[in-house]
Order: structure tokens, then C-alpha cells, then sequence
């Protein structure tokens, strides 16, 4: 038997109940309540890894969902920065075109009654009521039933989507607003330099403006204003109309029509859009008296 077994029970009990076995047991059992009151172990051990934090690569799971979690917050950033900033460049729009150019398909902006009805009053009149009734718009924002709107961009990118709201956030009028005739407003906005012939859907439809003007006035009064919708801008041109061109390309229901001024001896070209029942009757008329020999304006050639 080793000499530091203990040979019987009494000698087992008499070496426990020794001091330095005692002081070792209370020690170790302060030490746990301590560690259960004041956390010291964690306290040491977060500290120790604080400090060296910097120095141990970006590696392991918690790594990962942090880096996860920022970026998450980033692009979310962004994407509430970027709404903003559209919903800024909406209400300061001055037509509804900037208002579709500005805004993404699926994007919307509320606007105030006033900023709508200076929108609405930037329309052409003939596009304006394609849009909406004057009458019943004026029974709404007379009556103070409109208390804001919202407009949005169709997930298509077509056009605009107008919505009329009461304070309870309810529908009163929703109004379509084709690209169409946004883009017809943009399109009249100025004249371009140069000969009709530089755009390539003309060739072929090319007129003299007095056979134009001839037949278009031998037509009804609801033909010639869906031949052309915006007449009051041709009046606006400083100079004399020449040619007119019909081109052979169809969009949304509606042809592209150009009509050639000599401006201060310098051929301007106005871009407009008539509807596509009512060109298509003028464009045989014209057809017809161009193929029994109908002169052509003196100084420009026939008829391309």
C-alpha cells in the first residue's frame, strides 16, 4: 500500500477535514458564486477578445450574418435615399411628362390639388380632354372632395396612372394618361431645323402644304381636328408652311405629321400628331389628287 493512501475511512475523513483542503474547497466555491453574482469569467474572456479583435480574420458564421445584415441595411438605405429623392423630383415636376420621365414603372408620388391642376392646365386642350372630362374634374375640385393625388407609373412603362383621393383615402376619379399624349405635348414644344426628307418614316408622304390645307378643308370639323390637334400652334410659326409630310408609321392611334416653315429664309420643321382614322382619310384624298398630277411646291421638287 502507497504511503499517502489513506487506510481506513476515519484517516480519509480526518485528511479531508485538513486546513489547506478546506481553504482549497471554499476557494473554488467563491470563486463559482462569484462568477454566478459579477459574471467576472465572461467579463475577462469578452474583454480578452475586444482587444484582439482586430487581429483575427472576418471568418465564421457570426461574421457572416453581420456582414449580411449590413448590407442588407445599405441597400435599403439606398433604396429609401433613392425614393425620396423621386418623390423630391416629382413634386417638383412642372408637366406630366417630367412626371413619367422621373419616375420608374411600379413608382408612384402623391402631389397636392393645386400641382395637379397646373399639370392638368400644361395639357393641349384636345389632349387634355382625351384625359379627362373638364366638367366632371371641375364638380370635384370645385366641391373641395379632393383632398390629394396620387400618380404612378404602370409597371408597363406606358403611361401614367392618376388617382383622385378624399381624406379618407378613397378613389373619387382615376384617369389613364397614355405616353402618347404626354409625348404629344413634348413633341410641339419647338421647331427643328431642317428639310422633312432627315426623317426616314416621311419619305414618301411628302405634300405640298397648300393641297394639304385644300383637303383638310373639304373635310368635316371633327376630321380636321383630329387631323390636327394642336392647330393653334401652327399659327404660332413665324413664317410661311411649304410642305407637309403624313408618315407611314402607326403608334398608339396615332400619325406623325410634320409641317416645313421658311423661317427667315431657314427651313424649320414642326412635329406633330393627328389620330389615325382621321390621317388616313386625308392621306388618300391627297394619294389621289397626287397621282393625277398635283404640283408640287416650286423651289422644293415633287413629291418624294
Amino acid at each position: 500500500m502507497a504511503w499517502y493512501h489513506p487506510r481506513n475511512l476515519g484517516e480519509y475523513l480526518w485528511r479531508l477535514s485538513a486546513p489547506h483542503v478546506i481553504l482549497s474547497i471554499l476557494l473554488v466555491l467563491c470563486l463559482f458564486l462569484g462568477e454566478l453574482r459579477f459574471d467576472w469569467a465572461e467579463r475577462i474572456m469578452g474583454a480578452y477578445l475586444a482587444s484582439t479583435n482586430a487581429g483575427r480574420p472576418e471568418s465564421g458564421q457570426i461574421w457572416e450574418v453581420g456582414q449580411q445584415a449590413r448590407s442588407a441595411y445599405q441597400a435599403l438605405e439606398k433604396i429609401v435615399t433613392d425614393r425620396l429623392a423621386s418623390q423630391r423630383e416629382a413634386r417638383e415636376s412642372t408637366a406630366f411628362v417630367q412626371l413619367a420621365e422621373r419616375l420608374q414603372p411600379g413608382q408612384g408620388a402623391m402631389l397636392s390639388v393645386d400641382h395637379f391642376r397646373r399639370l392638368y392646365l400644361d395639357l393641349p386642350e384636345t389632349s387634355a380632354r382625351e384625359v379627362a372630362n373638364p366638367l366632371r374634374l371641375l364638380e370635384i375640385l370645385s366641391q373641395h372632395r379632393c383632398d390629394r393625388v396620387y400618380v404612378s407609373k404602370n409597371s408597363t412603362g406606358s403611361g401614367l396612372t392618376v388617382n383622385l383621393l378624399d381624406t379618407a383615402n378613397q378613389i373619387l376619379e382615376s384617369l389613364d394618361l397614355p405616353l402618347q399624349v404626354l409625348s404629344l405635348n413634348r413633341e410641339q414644344e419647338a421647331l427643328h431645323g431642317g428639310r422633312l426628307e432627315q426623317w426616314p418614316d416621311f419619305q414618301g408622304g411628302i405634300y405640298p402644304a397648300d393641297l394639304f390645307f385644300q383637303e383638310l378643308g373639304s373635310l368635316s370639323e371633327e376630321v380636321r381636328e383630329a387631323v390636327v390637334l394642336q392647330p393653334r400652334r401652327l399659327l404660332e410659326i413665324e413664317g410661311t408652311i411649304v410642305r407637309v409630310a403624313i408618315s407611314n408609321e402607326v403608334a398608339g392611334g396615332y400619325i406623325r405629321l410634320g409641317f416645313e416653315a421658311m423661317v427667315a429664309g431657314t427651313p424649320k420643321v414642326l412635329l406633330t400628331r393627328g389620330r389615325e382614322w382621321a390621317v388616313w382619310q386625308i392621306h388618300s384624298r391627297l394619294e389621289d389628287r397626287a397621282g393625277n398630277g398635283a404640283a408640287a411646291v416650286p423651289g422644293y421638287g415633287e413629291r418624294s
